[in-house]
């Protein structure tokens, strides 16, 4: 299965630019959000998973359950409740931290192969 990056740069993007807009409180800020936290949902559901490890699969599922609560949040945020917030900031805990440690995983595993190929030459 192909991965599609882009799903995550945008939706990112789009994230902060509605988080950031929501302060002017304009009426379009809460659907570019929106459309943000659909992608970056997107992006985890889509990512492939037969072959990751077991703690690998565990970031994903996190990561992913950190965009449906990007997801609830904007809800909120169209409703103009201030709970958006609170869930914002609960997504972005979850985010930061299976994002960090799904690139540390990334060059950790990109290492080991890579000293597997040295030590067989």
């Amino acid at each position: 299965m192909k991965e599609y990056p882009w799903l995550y740069r945008i939706g990112s993007v789009c994230v902060i630019i509605g988080t950031a807009f929501a302060i002017k409180d304009w009426s379009w800020t809460p659907w570019v959000y929106l459309f943000g936290a659909i992608l970056y949902t997107l992006y985890f559901l889509l990512m492939p998973h037969k072959q990751m490890t077991l703690r690998y699969r565990r970031l994903v599922r996190m990561a992913f359950f950190s965009g449906i609560l990007l997801i609830i949040s904007s809800s909120f945020m169209l409703r103009h409740n201030n709970l958006w917030i609170l869930l914002f900031a609960l997504a972005m805990v979850f985010a930061i931290y299976s994002t960090v440690l799904l690139a540390l995983n990334k060059d950790k595993d990109g290492e080991d192969k890579n000293e597997g190929k040295k030590k067989n030459k």
